[in-house]
């Protein structure tokens, strides 16, 4: 799938969605500057329409190609001659981008679309325990966590702007998120004299562009892509703008421009309340562009400096805890992760960090209540899970030697993890670092050794099984 620049395929065929309608009027426009005008037109909109359509093939994004059919239906109808004949062109549209879809979706499989179900689910279940104001922005990720079934794959995002709006920031918030999807209806519901005398063009391929986009956010993290997003919201100006000089004549016109430019100033200055952020942002930055080559004390003073300017922030810490714990500084990545987990006391990912570093410490006694913490956070974390038995197996050990446990210790904390439900039984899967030192229990000693503690996943009473992974280093010994 063709991605690039972006990082995934859906969130470039966004992009593509969205500024394809205006890209496509430009070369319509630009055909007209060679003669013959006619010819020149067509060559030119034929070779755009062949990049841009090739370039949502290679995407393979459904949602984006079934928006592209409603998106292409809104602009049609915006257009004053057309809009008469509106429902079929809406209903052929739509057929249109199925149609699309179905190219696209040969030799796939649905497991996303039963995905995304699992994720709206989940947003309506955090704003039934959040209705008035929402779990907090950005906060749909570690609630999610703590909500979804056993085995469901994890998202950062709910994958629709209402319902991200709606579980993050309550009804305002999706309200908000309406607004914004609807705004593209608006010259298609609401037709005025004042916007049919401008460029209906130049409106039609915004409100196409727009509108497609629209319908993909209602799919996918689209809101959550800033410079996509920058775009859809400025793209409306080209709509809405009154281009004829009626607006600045007396009359109903010039008395709503006069009442509609101070609601808009208020709401502008209102809306650059967020600005108190900036230097903060600036400062995680630079702390995080640091992070690649300073020393740790060095990116423990960026990191103090940056969380006294995001006060609500955890994550200079949490940055500042994996660089101290990469560099073999685990002292200062438990200093690190504990500051960042009682700013968030919610996320299990800065628990379990912070039980991994006094682990890398040797305290394995202190790391047992922010391991369990994090288990109950997130019941399933596979690693949550693992950290917790080894913790438990070292006290059933107690009396063994130092460098034993040591040993087991080290091994753990290079151990990878996957989870899945089979068969009604929670299984964790771990592999061993591959190359890695040969001291220490292999995979099958410490699963063996969990399993005899014979835990279930907190809340669930779902019974866990440890298995090591097929790929796992079966070299390793228990002896040097």
């Amino acid at each position: 799938r063709v991605y690039r620049p972006f990082f995934l395929p859906n969130s470039y065929a966004a992009h593509l969605i969205l500024t394809a309608p205006l890209v496509l009027l430009c070369l319509w426009r630009a055909g007209g500057r060679f003669e013959p005008a006619r010819v020149s037109r067509v060559v030119f909109l034929f070779v755009g329409g062949i990049v841009v359509l090739g370039a949502l093939l290679l995407s393979q994004s459904r949602g984006a190609l079934l928006a592209v059919g409603g998106g292409l239906g809104l602009g049609l109808i915006s257009l004053p001659a057309l809009r008469r004949w509106r429902w079929p062109i809406l209903g052929g549209s739509l057929l249109a981008g199925i149609g699309l879809m179905m190219v696209v979706n040969q030799g796939r499989d649905l497991l996303s679309a039963s995905a995304r179900f699992q994720y709206y689910l989940t947003a309506l279940r955090i704003y039934a325990q959040h209705p008035f104001v929402g779990a907090g922005l950005g906060e749909f990720f570690p609630r999610y966590l703590a909500l979804k079934p056993l085995g469901a794959e994890e998202t950062r995002a709910a994958h629709n702007m209402i319902l991200t709006f709606l579980s993050e920031a309550g009804p305002a918030g999706a309200l908000a998120a309406v607004a914004c999807v609807a705004l593209p209806l608006l010259p298609v519901v609401v037709p005025s004299a004042e916007r049919a005398s401008g460029d209906t063009w130049m409106r039609a391929a915004v409100v196409a562009g727009t509108g497609a986009w629209s319908l993909h956010a209602l799919l996918d993290f689209d809101i959550q892509i800033p410079p996509t997003v920058m775009l859809a919201a400025t793209l409306p100006l080209l709509a809405f703008s009154d281009s004829s000089p009626s607006g600045d004549k007396e009359g109903d016109g010039g008395r709503r421009g006069r009442l509609e430019r101070p609601v808009l100033v208020v709401l502008g200055v209102v809306a650059c309340a967020a600005l108190w952020r900036l230097p903060g942002e600036y400062r995680y930055r630079t702390l995080s562009d640091a992070a690649e080559s300073a020393t740790v004390s060095e990116v423990r003073d960026l990191a103090a400096t940056t969380a006294a300017a995001l006060p609500f922030s955890p994550y200079p810490q949490a940055l500042c805890g994996r660089v101290a714990l990469a560099d073999g500084r685990p002292a200062v990545a438990v200093e690190a992760f504990e500051q960042a987990f009682r700013r968030t006391p919610h996320r299990a990912a800065f628990a379990l960090s912070g039980a991994e570093a006094r682990l890398a410490m040797g305290e394995w006694r202190e790391a047992g209540d922010l391991a369990g913490r994090a288990w109950h956070l997130y019941p399933g974390n596979a690693r949550a899970a693992m950290i917790n038995a080894l913790l438990a197996v070292l006290a059933d050990r107690e009396n063994e030697g130092s460098e034993r446990r040591d040993d087991w210790i080290r091994t753990v904390l290079h151990a990878d993890t996957e989870g899945h439900l089979e068969e009604g039984v929670f299984v964790v899967e771990v592999a061993l670092e591959a190359g890695g030192s040969r001291r220490g229990p292999t995979a099958k000693e410490l699963c063996a050794a969990f399993n005899r503690l014979g835990w279930s996943v907190p809340g669930s009473g779902v019974s866990i099984r440890f298995e090591p992974k097929t790929d796992s280093d079966p070299s390793r010994s228990t002896h040097p």
